[in-house]
């Protein structure tokens, strides 16, 4: 008997009224009992998966977490994708960071005002 022919005979005493099931051969004996609800622990609670996406620097600058012009910071509790969540100054000039994709919050990966090189990871996205 393979397990193949197990898992069958599993699935038909689970379908069935019956409680246990016995089948011998000249091989050996197989004894099938199926336990009771009380004694089949509970199911785990679904976990709900995180996933963390980094932002990345688009050129090399100065990481900044808001616009210079604005006295607070942006809030980030939701973000679509396109949304600003930061700044890298290059220069004189200003290039935002755009989120790539929806998510719940942003963590910043850099302080205020750090150099940063091209792909450098500067916020962290929780999807």
């Amino acid at each position: 008997m393979n397990l193949d022919q197990v898992r069958e005979l599993m699935t038909r005493l689970q379908r069935s009224r019956a409680d246990e099931l016995t089948l011998e051969t000249d091989d050996g004996r197989l004894h099938l009992r199926r336990l009771s609800r009380s004694a089949i622990p509970p199911p785990e609670p679904a976990r709900t998966a995180v996933t963390v996406l980094d932002a990345h620097a688009p050129a090399c600058g100065r990481f900044l977490a808001r616009h210079p012009l604005c006295s607070s910071l942006p809030g980030h509790a939701l973000i679509s994708a396109g949304d600003v969540i930061g700044y890298l100054r290059v220069g004189d000039g200003l290039s935002a960071i755009l989120a790539t994709r929806p998510a719940r919050a942003v963590e910043p990966l850099v302080t205020d005002g750090t150099l940063v090189g091209w792909g450098t990871p500067v916020l962290r996205l929780v999807l």
